[in-house]
């Protein structure tokens, strides 16, 4: 046995895309849903009730496949809450819907909301002038003296003018004092703002500049101009019912692409009670559209969307009932404090939410040895008989009971 090779075959799980029971029962669970669509003018909320490995995920596959057949544009989306775990849920969900809709982005209305979900843009607009500062506007004002006292001093005839004037007992020439004056005014300003201009707190004194503000510009000035904002992550509750809205909107309804909508949330039992309780802040904008039809305020969408959750009861139930858990009791095998009144949070619940439950029942394999053994030797491609004898006896002894067999999975 020591040379021997052993090699497996990958027996690959997927739905299934016929019914091979007998009785062809989620066949018929799946044709019930289809029939209850057709018969009925305004969508529901259906919850699709099974446990574990019962085949609600291939009810749903043969509810799409019997849809797509029938051709009669109905919108089916499957929205995996497994596959998204930890995503922001919001989010992925919006954008999975778009995709779902307008795969080739032919839709230019989708594809800017599938933007905006994506990246919220905002567009902010700034509106401000450049200034100059207090000592840059005495110095502007000074400088427009400079031609005027060039001006006087060029129109002056020097031959004339004495120094000093008080050697000979003249009087002092103004107009070459005043020429002189204005010719040189920014320097008077810049001297005088040296001793008396505002002061700057964060500076350092020199010799000449002392503590003063030298800026001829405001260091604050701004321009206007248009800035896009992109700011990512979870959206809303309100958000999300915003731009569910629009896409419905665009998309179902009549005289659209699509005259009614199946939206399938699949695999909520299996994500952890958190995410568990972040879907349901989601389904809760279905829900309050249930409620809001009645006073014939609903958009055109509304009546038309359909909306089914395969789950496991025990499964949603302990999304209420961990509650009890103390929180410095974080591992699973430690004890569990149960709260009897928790025991009634999910069943009220979920009758609450869904108009219909239609339950999947366990498969009864009655013949599950045979399939037992087909599968396993399938499985143990090239192994020694007697091993495989070994594997498929140890099986049976583990897994035969009176009250139940083992599924298929």
């Amino acid at each position: 046995m020591a040379d021997q090779k052993y090699t497996f075959n990958i027996l690959h799980e997927a739905v299934a895309t016929d019914d091979k029971f007998p009785d062809k029962t989620h066949e018929k669970a799946a044709n019930a849903l289809f029939d209850l669509m057709e018969s009925s003018d305004r969508g529901i909320t259906i919850g699709l009730e099974g446990g574990w490995g019962s085949g609600k995920s291939t009810v749903v596959n043969f509810l799409r496949n019997r849809l797509v057949d029938q051709s009669n544009g109905t919108l089916f989306f499957l929205f995996d809450a497994w596959a998204h775990k930890g995503d922001p849920l919001r989010r992925i969900f919006l954008e999975s819907l778009v995709d779902n809709i307008d795969s080739n982005g032919n839709s230019e209305k989708l594809r800017k909301l599938k933007g905006e979900i994506s990246g919220r843009k905002k567009i902010v607009e700034v509106k401000t002038k450049k200034t100059t500062s207090r000592l840059g506007g005495l110095v502007s004002l000074s400088a427009i003296l400079v031609p005027v006292g060039a001006a006087v001093l060029s129109g002056l005839n020097y031959d004339l003018i004495q120094m000093p004037w008080n050697a000979w007992g003249k009087p002092p020439n103004y107009p070459l004092l005043i020429g002189f004056f204005f010719a040189v005014a920014p320097a008077w300003v810049l001297l005088w703002w040296r001793f008396r201009g505002d002061r700057d707190k964060g500076r350092k004194k020199t010799w000449f500049a002392g503590d003063k503000q030298w800026d001829v510009f405001t260091a604050d000035s701004i321009e206007d101009y248009t800035q896009d904002i992109t700011e990512d992550g979870e959206r809303t509750s309100i958000e999300f019912e915003q731009y569910f809205s629009q896409i419905m909107d665009c998309s179902v309804g009549d005289e659209k692409p699509f005259n009614r909508a199946l939206i399938v949330i699949d695999n909520l039992d299996r994500v952890e009670p958190e995410q568990t309780l972040a879907i349901w802040s989601i389904l809760q904008t279905f829900f309050q559209h249930r409620s809001h039809q009645a006073d014939g305020t609903e958009s055109n969408w509304q009546s038309k969307l359909w909306f089914l959750i395969p789950y496991d009861r025990e499964g949603l139930s302990r999304v209420w009932n961990t509650n009890g858990r103390p929180k410095d009791l974080p591992n699973d095998d430690q004890p569990l404090v149960v709260d009897k009144n928790l025991d009634d949070v999910a069943p009220s619940f979920l009758d609450k939410c869904f108009q219909v439950v239609a339950e999947v029942p366990e498969p009864v394999n009655s013949a599950w040895v045979d399939y037992c053994e087909n599968t396993i030797q399938s499985a143990l491609n090239g192994w020694p008989e007697d091993a495989v004898r070994d594997v498929i006896e140890t099986f049976k002894q583990f897994e035969s009971r009176l009250d139940t067999s083992p599924t298929p999975r």
